[in-house]
């Protein structure tokens, strides 16, 4: 009989968070500043979940609301929770979807502004490559075609 398969490791966990580690992102809610961390692999797994499963129904925000509550300190998620429940603050569930998307596509750019800065000619480079490189994709798709 075969033995119980383990998955999950605390220890490669903590390895690999300190490995993907990126700078909190500071943010303003309702004139408080409020810093968020970086995501480990679960939590981007998990928003990138509920993001996807439906379109922005009151369940949605509500699991995003749930993601964020786990990226920031105690005092802030309270202050957040506080901040949805007054109905006369100006922070609201269309606050919330804003706010995950300015992350996500803070979160998605950094990478790629580490690796563009090597020099001032690669943003230049960049488009006219794109552009061989959809011609070059189209030509054998003829010749493919041509040749059936």
């Amino acid at each position: 009989m075969a033995g119980i398969r383990t998955f999950g490791d605390a220890v490669k966990a903590a390895e690999r968070a300190e490995e993907d580690y990126q700078e909190p992102i500071t943010v303003n809610i309702l004139d408080r500043e409020v810093t968020i961390e970086y995501p480990g692999s679960g939590q981007a797994i998990y928003m990138t979940a509920t993001i996807a499963g439906t379109d922005g129904d009151i369940t949605q925000v509500g699991e995003l609301v749930q993601f964020l509550y786990h990226l920031v300190e105690e005092e802030d998620a309270i202050f957040i929770k506080h901040s949805l429940l007054d109905r006369k603050s100006g922070f609201d569930g269309e606050s919330v979807i804003e706010l995950i998307e300015y992350l996500t596509e803070e979160w998605s750019s950094r990478p790629t502004r580490s690796l563009t800065g090597l020099s001032k000619s690669q943003p230049r480079t960049g488009p006219s490559s794109t552009g061989g490189a959809r011609r070059k994709a189209s030509t054998p798709s003829r010749s493919r075609s041509a040749a059936s």
